[in-house]
């Protein structure tokens, strides 16, 4: 069994822990058949719909946020569509790993967060002013640093 998040399109909906033992398990999360997304640096997996683009699924604006805040490299490349999950990076071929707990913390059990930035001037990570009450607001936040200042090195999401 490989625990999960599942990040729905919706954000009225919350986002939610999930048990998965087979690939089915991922097809119903995400309505149809999986696409991985890999994200090297944070060692996570996240499943999409692969036909989600072909079927015009909603945008996923949480699962976005958090792909690009972990993923660097892929900021602004491309949206993710319909219902997201979020697992471990995988242990060999056929092996899948639970979300780590730091994130799974981050996302289901911490009520209060903060941005963090790097830039050249200050290469020490340094906290912002303004507080969330919700992780994929202060992501967003986070983006928006990254994307408004050459200067800005990395940004990051931490409990308040």
């Amino acid at each position: 069994m490989v625990t999960g998040i599942v990040i729905p399109h919706d954000s009225d909906m919350p986002v939610y822990e999930q048990q998965f033992a087979e690939l089915t398990d991922y097809q119903e999360a995400v309505g149809g058949y999986i696409e991985p997304i890999r994200l090297t640096t944070a060692k996570l997996t996240m499943y999409a719909n692969e036909e989600g683009k072909v079927h015009r699924l909603p945008r996923n604006r949480r699962a976005t946020a958090l792909w690009w805040l972990l993923d660097p490299i892929e900021r602004a490349l491309e949206e993710l569509v319909g219902n997201v999950v979020v697992i471990g990076a995988p242990h060999g071929t056929f092996t899948s790993a639970s979300v780590p707990d730091d994130l799974h913390h981050l996302l289901l059990g911490a009520a209060r967060f903060r941005v963090e930035i790097e830039t050249v001037a200050h290469p020490d990570w340094r906290r912002t002013e303004v507080e969330f009450d919700n992780y994929f607001d202060a992501a967003l936040h986070a983006l928006l640093y990254a994307d408004a200042d050459d200067a800005v090195i990395d940004v990051r999401v931490v409990e308040q």
